[in-house]
This record gives structure tokens, sequence and C-alpha cells, in this order.
């Protein structure tokens, strides 16, 4: 296939580059890592009456979260 001689000059003149332009930047760091916990009040527990959701209180991102297939039992 042979190119026309007409594109090949149009292809040599150089283009003017607008006077500004928008750019973006993507980082190595995600979302995710750039969050700080969420705030949690202290409180004291009675000892007699323990509410079942503290058996998962101590889950946090690479410590149980995501959960996985156990934690998931755990969690059921």
């Amino acid at each position: 296939m042979q190119i026309q001689e007409e594109r090949i000059e149009k292809a040599k003149v150089p283009v003017e580059e607008p006077k500004t332009k928008s750019v973006e930047a993507q980082t190595i760091f995600r979302d995710s890592e750039a969050q700080t916990n969420p705030y949690s009040p202290e409180y004291i527990i009675d000892k007699e009456n323990v509410p079942e959701v503290l058996s998962i209180a101590n889950f946090n991102f690479g410590k149980g979260l995501p959960a996985c297939n156990i934690e998931m039992e755990l969690i059921d």
C-alpha cells in the first residue's frame, strides 16, 4: 500500500502547540493508603454483658480485613 505524497507532505508541517494545557498526574499511591482510620470513641464494657460485635473490633486493614473465609465465619 503506497502512501499518497500529499499526506506525507502534510505530516512534515509542524503543528503549533497550544499556550496552555490540562495535565493530570498518576501517583503510585492508592486512595486507601492515604485514608486514616475513622474516629472511634473510648468505651467501657460491662464484663457481664459483652456485645458480640466486639469479637471483630480488633480487625483492621491488613489484620483481618478485607475479610477472608475464616473471618467471614467469625462474623457470621
